[in-house]
């Protein structure tokens, strides 16, 4: 009798650990924890909720604009005088700074096919400025900038992109774009 307990207590973890999976497997995949977390893994999900990051709960739950997936590194950002070198670029020359980190995290993720709206909705906006991207090394800070750049995930630089200033319209198409992208990632 003795050796029929010791078979029971073997197998019970076994046992446990097949119901789980049977269980996960019934269980529909989970969304995202928010609407702003949509695309977080390829780096599309808005800003981090503050309430979910202090707190470990927000009161708008699912329905939150805010990411509540963990952000496993700090946000690269751009500082107050970086951001005003950036607003003395013309659009062009800004918008052209924006595409070549841009294009190059959208190849690294295999993502070319979503971004092209996206891409080309850049560019042709780029392409309709007076400004062409100068030999901007005179400015020192460009090469600081350009390495935060190249940390900063795709919505970060779509957000830069939305400092030339090329008026409401195009920042509601550049918005409009992103979101289409987030849609189809989803």
């Amino acid at each position: 009798m003795a050796e029929k307990d010791l078979t029971f207590l073997a197998r019970q973890p076994e046992v446990a650990e097949a119901e789980n999976e049977a269980t996960k497997s019934e269980e529909a995949e989970p969304g995202p924890p928010s609407l702003g977390s949509i695309g977080h893994q390829w780096g599309l999900c808005r800003r981090p909720c503050i309430y979910h990051l202090a707190c470990g709960n927000c009161t708008k739950g699912a329905d939150c604009g805010f990411c509540h997936m963990p952000h496993g590194e700090r946000v690269p950002k751009l500082d107050k005088q970086q951001r005003t070198v950036l607003q003395e670029l013309g659009a062009g020359e800004l918008l052209a700074l924006v595409l070549e980190p841009l294009r190059a995290k959208v190849a690294q993720m295999g993502l070319e096919e979503n971004a092209a709206e996206l891409i080309e909705l850049l560019e042709m906006e780029r392409a309709g400025q007076t400004s062409v991207l100068k030999n901007n090394k005179k400015h020192p800070k460009l090469h600081c900038i350009r390495k935060i750049m190249g940390r900063m995930s795709i919505a970060g630089l779509v957000g830069i992109a939305g400092y030339s200033q090329t008026g409401t319209d195009f920042r509601d198409r550049l918005t409009g774009a992103v979101e289409k992208m987030r849609g189809q990632l989803q």
